[in-house]
């Protein structure tokens, strides 16, 4: 990956993507294959020892069946209306069952691709989430959006029983018992149920997830189930539905949610949107090791009939099969969370982030270059460089706030916060510091005398997170979630600024003028004093992002409805629009001489024109950004997405 060349779109310019960590994002799987340009929802193996074909289904609303060893599709089964959400073979390979977001399961014939029958009890209003064979074949399980389990002839068709309303949310997974005498079921209430395969008679209720339970499996003999849910946790319970203990397996990774397990003779599997897989020994359920390789979330994972593959599926397109040894290219580097701090220098830079694989805050300056932030034990929440790099400010879950030299000791710690600190930032002196906390107040610090300038506190639930401070003087313009704008410092001016939710603000480089923008579309420009200076109009959708040129002559606004408006703020009128974005645009950047920008959306990164001419752009291998910082050169550009993977995107 570090040799990768970008082509643009359309000139003969290029990028050099320089993968910090690099080391951590090496393959590590046998093979991978891809299905299509979605999401692939789920993908399992034939139960033949050998793992011969695949079968996968994704948001393309196909159902694809491949050879394991050749890579080449054998059939594609078209039928489906919306998106298919699974898809298993019948324990002969004759026969694959899929079912769909249009409301239906499918069997198909896998040796000419026809349709054999279709299961259409549940609500055509409802996704059908899950569908499994059982061990004899002779009947289909399926769950739903409408609460319900349904078992079917898997021949005829015909409705054997239903367990209706098994749970009070959609019900994602179902999946027999290997002695074909039970059902095990998880839901978005919470809850894990085991019911009996002959009559659809309630056995057990497992609670002990916070949030949603996404999947849930089997082990080979039966007696334990694991579960693996939004709470960020997998779970072992007892899969005879007597007793109601239960074991949560540890995992480097605890801050996202859990999608998909898989359990074998010798290892457990779980799949996170950390785009992860965690691997467990089945006996005594030690973490093993970490399986790295998709860029997005992971959907599914599932084990050979003999346990020596493991299959998976991801948001990124791709299936991969890998070894569950994990002798394979097993990874252990790191992998940076979104949130990050960003120092450049003229040919490199200063990273600070979070390695999620291990929850430590690091500042890496070079590939073997890293230093980590010496923050004991607390859990962190935010944080951010100051005064070219040489400080760092660390916002604590526990409502604490420390600053420390970069590379060296704590200068000051404040405790005057109650609650999770969201958001830090320093003036560009690096003098002042302002957070914003869950305890309803932002503060502004003088870090060099250790003390409180002032604290404001929000009338809703939490403060807005977004807020600047001036580069000048210690002065804060902060955002509410009622539509005013905040400029303060020792004192306070209240703007009546919108009609709904402020989603960002900016402040001019010589103090003079304040940006802000909103959820009623709207842009409007504010005298450093709180007078209207303009208002513009003309986005479709919610206006995300918004930032000053560096002359002051102009501003960008950039919109859910993709585009980004250039205002010129001598004459008060749009002087472009940029146009080319998929959704919302989170972060804008001009050069120097204000001729071009660089923005980025979801999972793109674009540049352009002043007068919004398309130049080039970057898809993201992963998705959900949350900036991209730029040198002043305007020839390094750098993000991180929602995989881990950090860009640093260097003109050529």
């Amino acid at each position: 990956r570090s040799s990768d060349l970008i082509a643009t779109e359309k000139s003969n310019k290029k990028f050099h993507v320089d993968w910090k960590n690099k080391k951590g994002g090496g393959e590590c799987h046998l093979m991978t294959q891809k299905i299509t340009d979605d999401a692939v929802r789920y993908a399992a193996f034939s139960g033949d020892d050998e793992a011969s074909r695949f079968v996968a289904c994704s948001d393309d609303f196909s159902v694809q069946i491949w050879a394991s060893g050749t890579g080449k599709v054998a059939f594609i089964f078209e039928g489906h209306e919306e998106t298919v959400y699974r898809a298993r073979f019948s324990s002969d390979g004759r026969r694959v069952v899929s079912c769909s977001d249009d409301g239906t399961a499918k069997v198909w014939n896998t040796s000419n691709g026809n349709l054999v029958t279709e299961f259409s009890g549940h609500s055509r209003e409802n996704a059908v989430y899950c569908c499994n064979f059982s061990p004899d074949d002779l009947v289909v399980v399926s769950s739903s959006e409408d609460g319900t389990i349904r078992v079917w002839d898997s021949s005829s068709g015909v409705l054997k029983f239903s367990c209706e309303p098994a749970h009070d949310a959609s019900v994602l997974s179902c999946v027999f018992s290997p002695d074909n005498r039970r059902i095990a079921s998880a839901s978005e209430d919470c809850t894990l149920k085991v019911w009996s395969a002959v009559d659809g008679s309630l056995i057990h209720t497992y609670d002990g997830h916070a949030a949603t339970v996404n999947d849930c499996a089997f082990s080979p003999d039966g007696k334990s189930l694991v579960s693996a849910s939004n709470d960020h946790t997998v779970r072992i319970w007892d899969g005879l539905g007597r007793e109601s203990w239960t074991r949560t397996l540890k995992k480097k990774t605890t801050h996202y949610p859990m999608l998909c397990c898989a359990y074998s003779t010798d290892f457990i599997a779980a799949g996170g949107a950390d785009s992860y897989i965690e691997v467990w020994n089945s006996l005594d359920f030690q973490h093993l090791f970490t399986l790295s390789g998709h860029m997005g979330w992971v959907h599914s994972c599932n084990f050979s009939a003999s346990g020596n593959r493991l299959i998976s599926s991801s948001v990124d397109g791709h299936v991969k099969i890998w070894d569950p040894t994990g002798k394979v290219g097993r990874d252990n580097g790191p992998s940076f969370s979104r949130r990050f701090g960003l120092h450049l220098h003229s040919s490199t830079y200063s990273l600070l982030a979070q390695d999620t694989r291990t929850s430590k805050l690091k500042v890496w300056s070079g590939d073997d270059d890293k230093w980590e932030v010496p923050t004991g034990n607390g859990e962190i929440k935010s944080w951010c460089f100051g005064s070219h790099g040489s400080l760092i400010a660390v916002g604590y879950v526990s409502g604490e706030v420390e600053v420390f030299e970069t590379k060296g000791s704590s200068l000051v710690r404040f405790d005057d916060h109650t609650d999770k600190i969201r958001h830090c930032m320093f003036s560009p002196s690096g003098n002042h510091l302002v957070t914003c906390s869950d305890d309803k107040t932002h503060r502004l610090w003088d870090i060099e005398g250790k003390k409180l300038v002032n604290s404001i506190e929000s009338d809703t639930k939490r403060a807005n997170k977004a807020c600047c401070i001036f580069n000048h003087s210690p002065r804060v313009v902060s955002a509410t979630f009622t539509g005013e704008i905040k400029i303060w410092s020792a004192s306070v001016n209240v703007v009546d600024a919108h009609d709904d939710s402020v989603t960002s603000v900016a402040v001019s480089s010589d103090d003079s003028t304040i940006a802000s923008v909103s959820v009623d579309r709207e842009v409007k420009v504010w005298s450093s004093s709180g007078s209207l200076l303009h208002h513009f109009s003309g986005h479709r959708d919610v206006v995300r992002s918004c930032t000053f040129a560096v002359s002051g002559r102009y501003l960008a606004s950039g919109s859910d409805d993709g585009q980004i408006k250039i205002w010129n703020l001598e004459s008060g009128r749009q002087e472009g629009a940029c146009t080319g974005h998929e959704g919302w645009i989170v972060g804008i950047r001009f050069s120097n001489d204000d001729s071009k920008l660089v923005s980025i959306d979801k999972n793109c990164i674009r540049w352009f024109s002043k007068s919004g001419e398309f130049l080039q752009s970057y898809h993201l291998k992963g998705q959900f950004p949350k900036a991209v910082l730029v040198n002043d050169a305007f020839t390094a550009f750098f993000t991180i997405d929602d995989s881990g993977f950090s860009y640093c995107l260097q003109r050529v």
